[in-house]
């Protein structure tokens, strides 16, 4: 299926007129640095998992969180 779809999309470039080629070639461009920009941030993102290295349990992790935070007494109306 993939190599109908590049031979499909090779055959409909081949049929426009030359004066719009430097536009396709442009949109090329933008669907590839697209999709390089997407790759890239997806493999930051799975860079950061198990980064994370705490010896306690999970529980005491949500413990200690529950108790260092504070609670604002600010009057505020609106």
């Amino acid at each position: 299926m993939t190599h109908d779809l590049k031979k499909e999309t090779i055959e409909k470039i081949r049929s426009l007129p030359t004066d719009i080629l430097p536009e396709v070639l442009d949109f090329i461009d933008y669907l590839q640095h697209k999709y390089n920009r997407a790759r890239e941030t997806s493999a930051n993102v799975m860079d950061t998992f198990g980064s994370w290295r705490d010896e306690r349990e999970p529980d005491e992790i949500v413990d200690e969180i529950y108790r260092t935070r504070t609670v604002s007494n600010r009057d505020l109306s609106l």
